[in-house]
């Protein structure tokens, strides 16, 4: 569980855009208002969300206007059973005191789906009848069939392993709430990790494919410039033979095509 605290780059200006405040600012923030009258204090709406599997928590600062059409509007604003704090209705989690509001949203409750387990054990007598069937055979034959089962079988030991990563999951979330919270934050980091590494990857290959975007389109201007090949020549000058654009050509421009 995390909590984010956005304010007014200016409080004087609210149309100056919002920041993240870190939580000395927010402490400073919360003692300042408790001295000051109710007119001239700073409004904050409290909200929470679930992202990827953690609750995060928001103090979002806004104008008094803003605050009291909010507590207006028609979602009801309701007590916490706990605290007795007035929260949102359309919650998950009370912002103040931590309390969740709809068991059915509280991992602790939910317990992990059996879906990984019964597709494991499905993959798993497959992957043995064509294990089987293949060695059976032994041929040509038995050898592709070898080879699926063996591609099956990979696949079941998955799906095992997602099963017992969700039933790990959900006995943190029963046993120790903040190793679980720990446990999603790394999952999260990983998951980041791996899509920043892809996304490397591509760009590198797109780099390469570019030629490093060392050279300019003399047409567009355009740096996505790509070498054409012998095999694309080839293959051009025999559909279209000597009328073929690309003979005596080198580059070509992914952009508007030109060609030199």
């Amino acid at each position: 569980m995390r909590n984010t605290f956005l304010v007014f780059n200016d409080p004087k200006n609210p149309k100056s855009g919002l920041r993240v405040a870190t939580l000395a600012e927010w402490d400073q923030i919360l003692k300042a208002n408790k001295e000051l009258p109710r007119e001239q204090r700073r409004f904050f709406i409290a909200d929470s969300f679930e992202d990827c599997g953690e609750i995060d928590c928001m103090y979002i600062e806004t104008t008094r206007e803003e605050y009291n059409k909010q507590k207006r509007k028609s979602m009801a604003l309701i007590n916490c059973p706990k605290c007795g704090k007035e929260i949102s209705d359309r919650g998950q989690i009370c912002p103040h005191c931590k309390t969740w509001l709809n068991e059915a949203n509280n991992p602790v409750f939910q317990k992990p789906s059996k879906v990984y387990l019964i597709q494991g054990f499905v993959f798993l007598i497959i992957a043995i009848a064509l294990l089987v069937f293949g060695l059976w055979a032994s041929s040509t034959g038995g050898i592709v069939f070898v080879g699926l089962g063996v591609f099956v079988f990979v696949i079941a030991v998955v799906s095992f392993n997602e099963h017992k990563k969700a039933v790990h999951k959900h006995h943190l979330a029963n046993t120790d709430y903040a190793a679980y919270e720990e446990y999603i934050k790394n999952e999260r980091e990983k998951e980041r990790e791996t899509q920043e590494f892809l996304q490397k990857q591509k760009d590198e290959k797109e780099a390469k494919k570019y030629n490093n975007y060392k050279y300019k389109c003399p047409m567009c201007g355009s740096n996505k410039i790509a070498n054409i090949s012998t095999a694309k020549k080839v293959v051009s000058a025999e559909i279209l033979g000597l009328a073929s654009a690309k003979i005596g050509k080198t580059y070509q421009c992914d952009e508007c095509k030109y060609m030199w």
